[in-house]
């Protein structure tokens, strides 16, 4: 079965304005990040979004986010070789997704592979129930999601009489299509906490907002907000996001849903600051967001 075609990849290296308040710390500067989306298959409704992340000490940081979740239940995520469907190669199983609190539901799982091998090369992820039983979504990752600009493939339901380990799965109709983004968020002032920001289209209309961190204390409440133009002072606000809220020691990341467009936030020239713990008044990460030079 030939990729599924529903993600679209952005990379994006952090290319700030001169003479700006907020210095990044250089060697978080140029570190890329892509994203791929997570469809829902057999009518699960598990959707999810997957960041891969370069690391400055070498490696990549897996970022996975799930919606549509049962809260309580647990999650598992494994990397294959090739396209959704059967008989791929093991990879890699990422950190369980299992927040009992409420959406939303995220892990983070440190890796030596190169963010070029999993950039460059044809995987997939597959989300199971707790069982690895059951398989509730799919994504490709790498070259089997670089191909944005081909319409979306038709996705071929799984024959009635067979299981999820012996049939490949497509995502459903309506998750076909979806579209995404991903940008890197860079330290600020030498807080040590970079992180990212993925964009993606909804199927009911607008775009969801993902945003997770990386170093940051992990009790800390964190506030973030999309401004107009490039990283620096004295820019109009454009959209405030959801604060990072790790209070409960599970998740550093939050999802905000919008009615702007996907196109809309693309289109546009933005920054996103992410805001010290309660002191809105210290930047602590940025990133350039929507027309960002790559």
């Amino acid at each position: 079965m030939k990729p599924l075609r529903f993600s679209l990849i952005v990379l994006s290296g952090l290319v700030l304005s001169a003479g700006m308040a907020q210095d990044t710390d250089g060697e978080f500067a140029s570190l890329k990040t892509a994203s791929y989306y997570l469809a829902a298959v057999n009518g699960s409704g598990v959707n999810g979004d997957l960041q891969v992340s370069e690391r400055s000490e070498g490696g990549t940081l897996f970022t996975l986010t799930l919606t549509g979740i049962t809260p309580g239940e647990r999650y598992e995520g494994v990397l294959f070789q090739g396209d959704c469907g059967p008989d791929g190669t093991e990879v890699m199983q990422l950190e369980a997704v299992s927040n009992i609190a409420a959406d939303p539901y995220a892990s983070r799982t440190e890796s030596d592979k190169t963010f070029a091998d999993i950039s460059e090369n044809d995987y997939f992820l597959y989300i199971y129930d707790a069982t690895k039983s059951t398989i509730l979504s799919c994504g490709e990752v790498g070259q089997g999601a670089n191909a944005s600009t081909l319409p979306p493939a038709q996705p071929t339901p799984p024959a009635p009489d067979t299981t999820n380990e012996t049939t490949g799965q497509a995502p459903d109709d309506e998750q076909a299509s979806i579209m995404t983004a991903s940008f890197a968020l860079s330290p600020v002032n030498n807080s040590g906490i970079s992180g990212n920001l993925q964009i993606r289209s909804s199927t009911e209309g607008g775009s969801v907002l993902t945003i997770s961190l990386n170093g940051n204390d992990e009790t800390g409440d964190y506030a973030a907000t999309l401004y107009e133009g490039n990283c620096g002072p004295n820019h109009p606000e454009f959209l405030s996001l959801n604060n990072i809220n790790a209070s409960d020691g599970v998740t550093n990341s939050s999802i905000t849903e919008t009615e702007l467009g996907f196109d809309v936030l693309m289109g546009r020239d933005l920054f996103l600051y992410v805001f010290a713990d309660g002191d809105t008044s210290t930047v602590v990460t940025c990133g350039e967001v929507g027309q960002t030079p790559l």
